[in-house]
C-alpha cells in the first residue's frame, strides 16, 4: 500500500485521490515554510507572526494526522482550508515581517480551487476577499495593523480577483475535461459492448482485411490461436460443416476425444451418423431464410447411433472465413438426464400403478379373509377323521396363496412394509437358501452355482423379514432364469458407508449402508430391457413355470419401502449385476418367542368393539374373537364407534383405515381419543396406506395387523395390545 492510500477510505475514486494528495503535498509545503517563517518572525523578534505562524504550522501538522487516522477527507479538507485563510487574514492585516506577508493571498484562489473544487473554490475566494474591502472602506485603526494606501488595496482587490478568476476557469476548464473524458470512456464501453456482439457478422471482414494487409498475417494467427483454444477448453462437441457439401471443417478437442479421430475434411453425415446420404434430421433448411440469409439457432435432441449417447444440439448458420455459409452445432451430452428423466418416467408409472394395485388388494384381500378365516373356524369344530377336513385346508391353503399374491401386489404398490423390525438380511439370505422355494428353484436350474460373500458384523437393518425374503428370492431366481446353459450367481452382502454421490446412486444420502449385490453370468439385458424391469408383467422367464410376473416390481417396491436405492448395471453376454443399498442400524434383532399354543391368546371376557364397513369381515372378526372368548361389539363406520365410545367404555377398539362412506380408521381413533384419552387400538386393514398407519401409531395406535389375517395372529395381536402399557 502506497503512503497515499494511508489517507484513502475503500471508496475514494481517483478525483479524490487526486486532491487528497494535493491536500498532503500542500499542507506539508506549508509546515515547512511556515517553520521557515517563524523562525524568521522570532529573529526580528515579531512574536505575534511567530505565534500565528506556528500555531497554523501545529494546526496543519494535527490536521494531517487526523486525515491519515479517521480518513475524512471532506472534514480535513475544509478544516486546512479555514487554518490558511485565517492565517492569510491575519497576515496581511499584519503584513508579517518586512511588509511581505501579503502576496501569499494570492495563493489562496488556486489552493481553494483545487482542494475545493471551481464552484466551492470560487465561493471561498470571494468570501477571502470580503476582509480586504472591509479595511478598504473603513480605514479601522487596529494594533498591529498595516495602513495600506487606497491605492494599493484597489490594485491588490484587482489583483486578487483576477487570480481567482484565473483559478476558477482554470479548474472550471479541467472538471468539463475530465466530464467529457468520463464521458467518453462511457461511450466507448458501450461502443466495445455493441461490437463484441457483432463480432461474428464483422468476422468476414476481418478476414478479408487480414488477406489484404500481409503485415497483419501474424494477428490473424493469434486469432485463430485464441478461438480454438476456447472452442478446445468447451466441454461439449463442436463442428463446423460446409452447408452445401456438407464437409467438416473444423471439429474441437473435446470431439475429437469422444470420438476417437479427426473427422475434418469428412462429410458430416457419414462421420457422425455412419448414413448414405444427409440426415433426416438435417437443419440446414431451417437455418437460412430464402434469401440464405442466417435465421438463428436451431436446437434440438437425438441419440448418436455411434456412441449411442443422447446430445442436446444448437445449430447456427454462419459466414466462414472465405464467405461461404456453414452450419456450426455445439452439442451437449445429456446421456445421463435422459437416463433420470427415464427413471422418473418409470418411477410415476410404477407410482400409478401401485395406486391402482394397492386398491384391488384392498378388495382383494377382504374377500380373501373369508376364504382363509371360515375354514379355519369350521376346522375347530370339526373331528379330525371327518371327511370335510381335507376340502376345507385345501380352500385355506389356497386362500393363503391367493394372499401371498397380494402381498406381491401390495409391495409393488408400496403398501406392502409396514411391520418394520430389526432385520440380519445374512440371515434372510440363510434361510432362504435353506428353504424349499431354493430347493425348487434349484431343481429347474441344476447347473447354477450359487456363491455368497457374506461380511463378518454384518449392520442389521429395520425392516420386514417377510418381505425382503420374498424380493431377495425374486432376485436370485431372475439371475438364475438369465442363465439357461449354467453359470455363477454370486451374492455379496457388506457393509458401506458413504460420504459422497455413488454412481447410480445419486440421491443417496450420507451415512452407513448394508449393501446386497447378486450378480450372475448370464445373458445380460439390452439398455431397452433395463428401463421395463421393474415393470408389472415384464418378464422374460419361460413360459410354463410359477411366478405371478410382479417380481422385479415387489423388489422395487420392497426396496423403495425400506429407504433404499437399486441400480441395475448389465452386458448384453457378459451378465446383469443388481446392488441395492439398505440404511444400516447399529440396533440387535430381537429374539424370536417361543413356539405358543392357541389356548394362550384366548381372552378373559374382555371387551372389544370392532369397526369396519365390510359385513363379512365384521362377522368373520367377531365369530374369531367369541371363539377367543372376548366380549365382541361390531359397528359398520367410524361416526357409530365414536357414539358408542361415549355411551360406553371398552377395553379395545379394532380400526379399519379405509371405510366408505363417511370417516376414516385415523380420524375415528382421535375423535375416540379425545372422549378416552387412553383408549387401546390397533389396525386391521387389508390395505396399507403408510403415512396413515404411521400417523395414527404416532397417536397411540397399536400393532398393525393385515388382512386377512389367521386366528393365531388375530389373538396374539389382541392379546399382546391388551397386556401392553397405555402409550
Amino acid at each position: 500500500m502506497s503512503f497515499i492510500d494511508g489517507f484513502c477510505s475503500q471508496s475514494c475514486n481517483e478525483e479524490t485521490k487526486r486532491r487528497i494528495t494535493l491536500l498532503i503535498c500542500l499542507t506539508g509545503i506549508g509546515i515547512v515554510f511556515l517553520l521557515i517563517f517563524g523562525t524568521a518572525a522570532i529573529l526580528e523578534n515579531n512574536i505575534p507572526v511567530f505565534a500565528c505562524d506556528i500555531l497554523s504550522a501545529g494546526l496543519l501538522f494535527f490536521n494531517l494526522v487526523d486525515a491519515r487516522k479517521r480518513k475524512q477527507y471532506q472534514f480535513n479538507k475544509y478544516f486546512g482550508i479555514s487554518v490558511v485563510s485565517l492565517l492569510y487574514v491575519f497576515l496581511y492585516i499584519t503584513d508579517g515581517i518586512e511588509n511581505t506577508a501579503y502576496v501569499w493571498y494570492f495563493t489562496f484562489p488556486l489552493i481553494a480551487s483545487y482542494l475545493l473544487g471551481s464552484i466551492r473554490g470560487g465561493i471561498a475566494t470571494i468570501l477571502m476577499s470580503i476582509p480586504i474591502l472591509a479595511m478598504l472602506l473603513s480605514k479601522l485603526k487596529l494594533p498591529m495593523a498595516v495602513n495600506y494606501s487606497i491605492t494599493f488595496e484597489t490594485r491588490f482587490i484587482a489583483a486578487y480577483l483576477l487570480v481567482g478568476i484565473f483559478s476558477y476557469l482554470f479548474e472550471k476548464t479541467r472538471e468539463k475535461n475530465r466530464e467529457e473524458l468520463n464521458s467518453l470512456n462511457q461511450r466507448l464501453e458501450i461502443t466495445i459492448r455493441d461490437r463484441t456482439s457483432e463480432l461474428i457478422r464483422t468476422n468476414e471482414h476481418l478476414v478479408r482485411e487480414i488477406e489484404e494487409r500481409k503485415d497483419a498475417l501474424e494477428a490473424m494467427h493469434l486469432s485463430q490461436e485464441s478461438l480454438v483454444t476456447v472452442l478446445d477448453s468447451i466441454d461439449a462437441t463442436i463442428y463446423v460443416a460446409d452447408m452445401e457439401s456438407y464437409e467438416i471443417l473444423f471439429v474441437n478437442k473435446f470431439l475429437k476425444e469422444t470420438f476417437g479421430k479427426d473427422m475434418t475434411g469428412e462429410l458430416c453425415w457419414r462421420a457422425f451418423r455412419n448414413g448414405s446420404g444427409p440426415c433426416r434430421n438435417c437443419t440446414n433448411d431451417q437455418l437460412i431464410d430464402s434469401r440464405k440469409i442466417p435465421t438463428g439457432v436451431c436446437t434440438w435432441q437425438g441419440r448418436n447411433p455411434l456412441n449411442g449417447k443422447w446430445y442436446v444440439n444448437h445449430d447456427r448458420a454462419i459466414r466462414w472465413i472465405d464467405g461461404r455459409l456453414v452450419r456450426i452445432q455445439i452439442a451437449s451430452d445429456m446421456t445421463e438426464f435422459k437416463k433420470m428423466e427415464e427413471k422418473l418416467s418409470q418411477s410415476q408409472k410404477l407410482e400409478s400403478l401401485g395406486m391402482l394395485a394397492g386398491w384391488v388388494a384392498h378388495d382383494l384381500n377382504n374377500m380373501l379373509s373369508g376364504i382363509v378365516s371360515y375354514p379355519e373356524l369350521l376346522l375347530l369344530d370339526l373331528p379330525d377323521d371327518s371327511r370335510l377336513r381335507k376340502p376345507l385346508e385345501t380352500i385355506r391353503k389356497s386362500g393363503i396363496k391367493a394372499t401371498e399374491i397380494v402381498q406381491d401386489l401390495l409391495a409393488m404398490a408400496r403398501r406392502g412394509a409396514a411391520i418394520s423390525e430389526i432385520v440380519d438380511l445374512g440371515q434372510i439370505l440363510r434361510d432362504y437358501l435353506s428353504s424349499p422355494e431354493y430347493g425348487k428353484m434349484m431343481s429347474y436350474h441344476p447347473h447354477v452355482d450359487l456363491q455368497t460373500e457374506i461380511e463378518d458384523d454384518l449392520l442389521n437393518i429395520e425392516g420386514s423379514p417377510v418381505h425382503l425374503f420374498k424380493a431377495m428370492m425374486n432376485m436370485i431366481s431372475n439371475a438364475a432364469e438369465a442363465m439357461p446353459n449354467g453359470g455363477t450367481i454370486t451374492i455379496t452382502l457388506k457393509n458401506e458407508y458413504v460420504s459422497r454421490a455413488v454412481p447410480g446412486f445419486n440421491q443417496i444420502d450420507e451415512g452407513e449402508y448394508t449393501m446386497l449385490s447378486i450378480k450372475d453370468t448370464g445373458l445380460g439385458m439390452s439398455a431397452e430391457d433395463i428401463e421395463h424391469v421393474f415393470e408389472p408383467f415384464y418378464t422374460k422367464k419361460v413360459m410354463g413355470r410359477s411366478g405371478t410376473g410382479l417380481g422385479m416390481s415387489v423388489v422395487w417396491g420392497v426396496v423403495k419401502d425400506h429407504n433404499g436405492q437399486i441400480d441395475i448395471d448389465s452386458t448384453i453376454g457378459t451378465g446383469t449385476q443388481i446392488k441395492i443399498r439398505f440404511p444400516s442400524t447399529r440396533a440387535s434383532s430381537r429374539e424370536v418367542a417361543a413356539e405358543t399354543s392357541m389356548a394362550d391368546f384366548n381372552g378373559m371376557g374382555e371387551t372389544i368393539l370392532l369397526v369396519d364397513d365390510v359385513a363379512e369381515q365384521r362377522e368373520i372378526a367377531s365369530g374369531i374373537l367369541n371363539r377367543l372368548g372376548y366380549n365382541v361389539s361390531a359397528v359398520s363406520s367410524g361416526e357409530q364407534a365414536i357414539a358408542f365410545v361415549k355411551s360406553q367404555s371398552v377395553d379395545l377398539l379394532i380400526l379399519d383405515m379405509i371405510m366408505a362412506p363417511g370417516i376414516d380408521g385415523l380420524e375415528t381413533y382421535r375423535q375416540c381419543r379425545k372422549i378416552r384419552p387412553d383408549q387401546k387400538a390397533i389396525i386391521a386393514s387389508g390395505y396399507s396406506e403408510s403415512e396413515k398407519v404411521r400417523h395414527a401409531q404416532s397417536l397411540g395406535v397399536g400393532a398393525y395387523l393385515r388382512k386377512p389375517y389367521t386366528i393365531r395372529q388375530m389373538g396374539e395381536t389382541v392379546l399382546n395390545e391388551l397386556r401392553s402399557e397405555q402409550k
